[in-house]
């Protein structure tokens, strides 16, 4: 029974002991085969503000940073990248392979925001959609778009 009392203390004090993990995104990381020219596609297709430039010569790598409020991307080109596979350039065919697939970002309003993508000629892989399940009450609009490398970017907006 000491046993039992003495495990017991313990896991309490662990338990009450614990600290939960407090953090925030902070920034992306995208092989690109211009960092340059990336983010000024992010500055003037997104709204994005230019960010620092940087180059680890020792490495083979240079990079670019843009930032959206407190998110950054960190744009990256290395010496032996090799280029985005073909499946990886459409959505659907890219969620049949694991590992991560696109970042998200949440508007207001998807119709306005998405029209005024388009005028900047900005290139859809899937239009703005509504995706609803009635059985769990999920429900918002979504659309994804492609980068100027045809990096899939997502964009929703919440309805429930």
């Amino acid at each position: 029974m000491r046993v039992i009392i003495t495990q017991f203390l313990i896991l309490l004090t662990m338990a009450v002991n614990a600290q939960e993990l407090t953090f925030t995104p902070q920034q992306l990381v995208v092989m690109v085969p211009d960092v340059d020219v990336t983010a000024d596609w992010y500055v003037t297709k997104l709204d994005f503000t230019l960010g620092k430039a940087f180059d680890v010569p020792e490495k083979g790598l240079n990079g670019r940073l843009v930032r959206k409020d407190d998110f950054e991307i960190m744009f990256m080109k290395s010496k032996q990248m090799q280029p985005l596979p073909e499946y990886r350039k459409t959505s659907f065919e890219d969620l049949a392979v694991a590992g991560v697939k696109r970042i998200a970002f949440k508007v207001n309003d998807l119709k306005v925001f998405a029209e005024e993508l388009k005028k900047r000629d900005v290139t859809f892989d899937v239009p703005v959609v509504l995706f609803e399940d009635k059985k769990t009450g999920v429900k918002f609009l979504w659309c994804i778009i492609k980068d100027n490398n045809e990096n899939l970017i997502e964009f929703m907006e919440i309805l429930n």
